[in-house]
């Protein structure tokens, strides 16, 4: 997907949005989706309620990308780091769970969690000798569960 696209699709939707003082950045990401990145002085009208905002402005960018270019592009918002620090929490909070899980042996349930997060839950386990995940649910009840791996 051309980048100028990108910005200036992402640039008429901010301003629709009501959103003036804002920069954009768009680099490359590890599967070669690209990643905007929005630096604004007002985050929170743009990451809303859970990054509930987030997650539908990104939606809505795709969807008008893919009309503009007739195929769907892999495109992850980013608004001033949000997702990268609840990585980090999220990370902090699964390490706390699967010692939990280790210890007592008895699978946990996560709350319901958008793809995205239940992407980042199955591949901080993928190397884990000792525990596996796997999705359940449907709609936005889908969560993960971590449990111990059985032995073959």
């Amino acid at each position: 997907m051309d980048k100028k696209l990108l910005k200036k699709e992402a640039e008429e939707l901010l301003k629709l949005l009501g959103e003036e003082d804002f920069s954009l950045a768009i680099e490359e990401g590890e599967d070669k989706e690209k990643i905007l990145r929005i630096t604004t002085a007002s985050p929170g009208s743009l990451i809303g309620y859970r990054g509930r905002t987030l997650e539908a402005f990104q939606l809505i960018l795709k969807l008008i990308l893919s009309q503009q270019t007739g195929e769907w592009s892999p495109v992850l918002v980013e608004v001033n780091d949000y997702r990268e620090k609840q990585k980090e929490r999220l990370y902090r909070k699964l390490q706390r769970m699967g010692e939990e899980v280790l210890t007592t042996g008895k699978p946990v349930s996560l709350p319901p969690m958008p793809a995205y997060k239940r992407r980042l839950v199955h591949l901080f386990f993928s190397d884990s000798g000792n525990l596996t995940t796997v999705s359940e649910g449907e709609g936005e009840q889908r969560h993960v569960i971590i449990k111990p791996k059985e032995n073959e």
